[in-house]
């Protein structure tokens, strides 16, 4: 017999905590999640579903599963989103029916729009003062295949046209946008041509977030919280070293938005977060002072990887296989005690899906930073 030396077997690092959102669909009994309203998000079939108070969302997209979708607190301001028969929608030169299958699957649940004249018009008005603002519909095309477009000023329509079609729903919008009491609304050149439209919705931030239902109020969605605290946190945490590896899926709008933050107060914590130059930013911060500055390839895909470690006079940070950005002057922070996904409570939330988060409780070489964030 071959006597096998198991000692060799052993992967090089094993991690003390691993979530894989994306694959389980499921929380791990360590993490908390809470979430003060319902919210949308979409299933596996591609339909939108709404999520229970309290019930975490694992997205979708095209049937691919993305992982733990984390949210701010948004609100749609515009009334009557899937129902433009309402008289909230002023209508010039078409008709309104609630008549279609919108992207909740169900009958009646979306509007059919057909402009009975050229340059046919459906606006809402809103007294809001001038803020960044996003603005956003669900559209599908149903007959015709004239000009369509969109706008938050009623005046300056968005030519949206090249982004429908006939088989699906797409989600046209207009992000980052200041405009003091905005119409906005669609438009359809052609007399004849008809869409459907649901989910319209108007909120304030630089882009866009899951769809919010309205009918005759604004709804607000509460944030999504998910964290670890207390012994549920110290089990696997090491304050001495450790690595962080952490999968998400960014709209390519999250600037200024934190992935995580393992967090003992206001000016102690490891984080990292996408800087207002799309670039990902390691933070070891200790006393308020940050120790870890890193200078990683600009953000530019949806799907992204980041690897982290940190030890005294020793981190590094590495996105998407890129080279290691290290730093030899880093002083670790007062033991955290909590860790917050796809935040930094208080400050900002990613605003988009988690797919995979995963800890060592040793500072790994920058070589496995490098095959770690290459996956």
């Amino acid at each position: 017999k071959v006597r096998r030396n198991r000692a060799k077997q052993k992967p090089a690092y094993i991690p003390s905590l691993l979530l894989n959102f994306a694959v389980e669909k499921a929380l791990h009994s360590q993490v908390t999640f809470t979430r003060a309203s319902a919210a949308y998000y979409e299933n596996a079939a591609g339909i939108w579903q709404s999520a229970a108070i309290n019930e975490p969302r694992f997205h979708h997209a095209s049937g691919i599963s993305l992982g733990l979708l984390v949210e701010e607190t948004r609100t749609n301001n515009l009334l009557f989103g899937c129902d433009l028969t309402n008289a909230a929608w002023v209508k010039v030169g078409c008709t309104a029916l609630m008549d279609a299958v919108g992207i909740e699957g169900t009958a009646n649940s979306g509007s059919t729009l057909t402009a009975t004249a050229p340059a046919a018009t459906c606006l809402q008005t809103l007294a809001l003062a001038a803020a960044a603002r996003s603005s956003s519909f669900f559209l599908k095309r149903k007959t015709g295949s004239g000009t369509v477009s969109i706008c938050r000023n009623g005046v300056a329509f968005t030519d949206i046209t090249a982004q429908i079609n006939s088989d699906t729903f797409t989600r046209v919008k207009i992000e980052n946008s200041s405009v003091l009491n905005p119409v906005i609304g669609i438009k359809l050149d052609t007399t004849g041509d008809e869409i459907i439209v649901c989910f319209a919705q108007d909120e304030a931030g630089n882009s866009t977030t899951s769809p919010i239902k309205t009918e005759g109020v604004a709804v607000a969605r509460s944030a999504d919280v998910a964290s670890i605290t207390g012994a549920d946190f110290s089990s696997w945490f090491n304050a001495v070293e450790g690595t962080f590896v952490v999968s998400w899926n960014d709209p390519l709008n999250s600037k200024g938005r934190y992935l995580f933050a393992a967090i003992t107060d206001a000016t102690n914590r490891i984080a990292a977060n996408i800087n207002a130059s799309n670039i990902l930013d390691g933070e070891v911060i200790a006393a308020g002072s940050d120790s870890l500055v890193s200078s990683t390839p600009t953000i530019s895909i949806s799907r992204n990887t980041l690897a982290l470690a940190y030890k005294a006079n020793n981190g590094a940070v590495s996105v998407n296989g890129a080279g290691a950005a290290q730093d030899s002057t880093v002083t670790l922070p007062a033991s955290p005690t909590s860790l917050s996904i796809g935040a930094r409570p208080g400050i900002s939330t990613l605003n988009g899906t988690i797919s995979k988060f995963v800890y060592y409780s040793s500072r790994l070489t920058n070589a496995n930073l490098l095959t770690l964030s290459a996956q």
